[in-house]
């Protein structure tokens, strides 16, 4: 009994062994850490950078050359970015025309050169900054803007860069320097105040003095029809004529999420009510409703000391980047400022 009791014991012990070393062997081993990239390096930051319709080539920035080259407006204000998202530099151009430009890391020993004649979707010529909404439209995929998409891993930190513009006769403008921030995606404690869920509360014209309540109210228009055969007719000003509502629309909801990771969404619905022409009754006439809305995913930083919100949304093949000036900000309430009006939101 005690000779099968130790064999089962070394039978156990073996079992246990072999067990532990299946285990071991089974074991994922630790996933190494990707190793950041220093920001105040040059080389590894044009390594790791992409800039869209770019080719790097080895050399120093070509130097301004031709009589009627370009000429770029001076831009010496910093420009937020995300880590993982774009840096978009908008060239202001005061007199000739680009057909792209060339860019470097300042340091580096090699420079990008943009060439908007390869790029697809047919880019047009750069043009002023448009507004859309609370929006100025910075540029677009059709604009001639430099889109440059940072590393996953940067350090947080500043590099600058300097670009310069040349057009078909390869004449090269003047070169302009600007810096890149790289802040966390929504602002970090000074844009604070913008994370949460907000609901547009109203709107006023720059030059107006009050503010325009109830924006969610209904508008209602009304017609003139006349009635044949259960069938409702406009009607032309002759006699027999009745007024009806033809159509009630409304703002069923217009909202704003910011998170503090750098997440914006902006969505609206509308909501329609319109006669029906066929088939209706004469005097108790019935409608038709229908909706229409849609909602756009973003990311955002924010800029405390010039108060702007920088958006950017899609992506490099199909992307939109706006600015969103703040005039007001607290805890609860916050205004943006558009080309025609501001725009107040509460959060909810």
């Amino acid at each position: 009994m005690k000779k099968i009791l130790l064999v089962l014991l070394a039978t156990g012990i073996a079992f246990y062994a072999c067990k532990k070393d299946d285990k071991a062997d089974t074991t994922t081993p630790p996933t190494e850490e990707v190793e950041a990239v220093d920001t105040k390096d040059p080389q590894a930051m044009t390594a790791a950078i992409k800039v869209f319709y770019g080719a790097n080539t080895k050399g120093t920035l070509p130097a301004p050359v031709g009589t009627g080259a370009p000429i770029l407006k001076a831009n010496s204000a910093p420009i937020p970015a995300i880590n993982g998202h774009y840096a978009v530099i908008a060239p202001e151009l005061t007199s000739g025309s680009v057909a792209g430009y060339y860019v470097q890391v300042n340091g580096a020993d090699s420079y990008f050169k943009i060439d908007y004649s390869k790029a697809r979707n047919a880019r047009k010529a750069q043009a002023p900054g448009k507004r859309h909404g609370s929006f100025r439209m910075l540029g677009d995929n059709s604009d001639s803007v430099i889109v440059i998409k940072l590393p996953e891993n940067a350090t947080p930190d500043t590099f600058c860069i300097t670009y310069a513009a040349y057009d078909s006769a390869n004449h090269v403008s003047n070169a302009i320097s600007t810096c890149i921030v790289i802040i966390p995606g929504g602002g970090g404690t000074e844009g604070a105040a913008l994370v949460g869920n907000w609901k547009l509360n109203r709107k006023k014209y720059l030059a107006a003095e009050n503010w325009m309540e109830d924006y969610y109210k209904p508008d209602t228009n009304y017609l003139q029809f006349k009635c044949s055969a259960d069938t409702l007719d406009l009607c032309d000003g002759a006699s027999g004529c009745m007024t009806l509502i033809s159509s009630i629309s409304w703002v069923d909801k217009e909202e704003l999420t910011i998170t503090a990771e750098g997440g914006y969404n902006y969505m609206y619905l509308d909501k329609f009510h319109n006669i029906e022409r066929v088939h209706n009754s004469c005097t108790d006439p019935t409608y038709y409703e229908y909706s229409a809305g849609d909602s756009y995913n973003s990311i955002w930083s924010y800029n405390p000391a010039t108060m702007q919100i920088t958006i950017i949304s899609g992506d490099p093949d199909n992307y939109e980047v706006g600015i969103v000036d703040v005039t007001e900000l607290s805890a609860t309430r916050m205004v943006f400022k558009g080309p025609e009006e501001y725009v107040e939101w509460v959060k909810k």
